[in-house]
């Protein structure tokens, strides 16, 4: 089916999609990609203005699966950081939907709005710090994002009070690499590319299987790039895979143009420090989440960066994000010898299976707790504690 045809499968505006639980009206279109669509909608019963994410029954590749079994796990956990499913359904013959919160702008549109295209460092190790938490909740839920970047990262609407928390979306390239009960997997001999190359870590460019290191080398580059304004080769497109590789394997070797320009308005130690423990990491190595969070969380001290300034986004108000010591990335219930696994099936008949139908007509329209006041110092050459905040 051409996608002319596929998107004639799609939502339109001010149609009603009716369910046994409840309907939407929907909105406005809000993205779109590969896979599908977003749309905002209201829900009838009560105008509330939610998310309404589809795909259609013509897809070869039903990633909206993949979204509902990643936000029932990261629900499981009680993450502040995973948009809670609400409702989900099917419209028989058209397209499959999953209702969740609606969100605010995503990190690459807050970055690129600014004169000089990059956030303060205030804004960047505040960005840093909730999204590293996410990835860790992530991994501990038993899931690889393989598509760590800033256009993936969101923050809440400001009148639920969650101006300032991060939230991690778009799970499609997720690969589930520990099942409860089973064996966490083992790397496949070569594995296709997955993510967007200038945020994709060398695993990927390499066609190697990606593992929780890779997910955090991912988030490095992001917040690099959140600090800096640009990446080295950040002008460089998709279609340049082979010279991106290149350019981030000579970062790491010579100390050239390109590795002074990875860290141009950054604070070089620090996030030299992240890279080179990155990089030390094999397939199977757990992160050592709580380092990387100390290393960021250090220069607040080292920067005298005060913890309540206000985010870039938010000028006005002072920061009341969550403050939160990342876990150990370990999924519960998983046994610890590495062997292959095969992980669950993923049958939509078991996500998608309240029936809808389209009506016509258009419908109705914390502060964070202080954290301690001494820290362990991590295993680093960097010392000191962070400041109270």
């Amino acid at each position: 089916m051409g996608d002319e045809a596929a998107e004639e499968l799609l939502p339109k505006v001010d149609e009603s999609i009716d369910n046994r639980r409840s309907s939407y009206t929907v909105v406005r279109l809000l993205g779109k990609g590969g896979y599908g669509a977003v749309y905002e909608v209201i829900r009838c019963k009560d105008g509330k203005r939610l998310a309404m994410k589809c795909e259609t029954v013509t897809v070869r590749k039903n990633v909206l699966i993949m979204d509902c079994k990643v936000l029932k796990a990261t629900a499981a956990l009680e993450s502040k950081h995973f948009a809670r499913p609400i409702d989900r359904g099917r419209l028989t013959g058209r397209f499959n939907y999953l209702i969740m919160k609606l969100l605010g702008k995503n990190l690459w549109d807050l970055r690129v709005e600014r004169s000089d295209m990059r956030f303060t460092l205030n804004t960047a190790l505040k960005a840093a710090e909730q999204s590293l938490v996410a990835i860790e909740n992530l991994h501990r839920a038993g899931f690889l994002h393989r598509d760590i970047k800033p256009g993936n990262f969101a923050i809440g609407k400001k009148e639920e009070d969650e101006g300032h928390v991060i939230f991690l979306l778009d799970f499609g390239l997720c690969r589930q690499f520990a099942v409860k009960d089973k064996d966490i997997r083992l790397p496949r001999d070569t594995a296709p590319f997955r993510g967007t190359t200038r945020y994709a870590p060398l695993a990927a460019m390499k066609s190697m299987e990606q593992s929780r290191k890779d997910d955090i080398e991912g988030w490095l580059y992001m917040i690099l790039e959140w600090t800096s304004g640009e990446l080295p080769w950040s002008h460089l497109g998709r279609e340049c895979k082979e010279q991106v590789l290149k350019m981030k394997m000579e970062v790491r070797t010579v100390d050239n143009g390109n590795r002074n320009k990875l860290f141009v308005n950054c604070p070089k130690k620090h996030y030299e420090k992240i890279m080179e423990y990155v990089d030390s990491l094999n397939y199977v190595d757990v992160p050592d989440y709580k380092f990387v969070h100390f290393v960021i969380t250090s220069m607040y001290k080292a920067y005298r960066i005060d913890a309540t300034a206000p985010v870039d986004w938010d000028l006005n108000t002072a920061y009341a994000g969550p403050y939160e010591v990342p876990g150990d990335g370990i999924p519960a219930n998983v046994k610890t010898v590495i062997t292959t696994g095969t992980g669950e099936s993923l049958k939509s008949s078991k996500c998608f299976n309240n029936s809808s139908k389209i009506s016509k007509g258009k419908g109705k329209g914390s502060r964070r707790p202080l954290p301690p006041s001494k820290r362990k110092k991590g295993a680093s050459n960097l010392k000191g504690r962070r400041m109270n905040r």
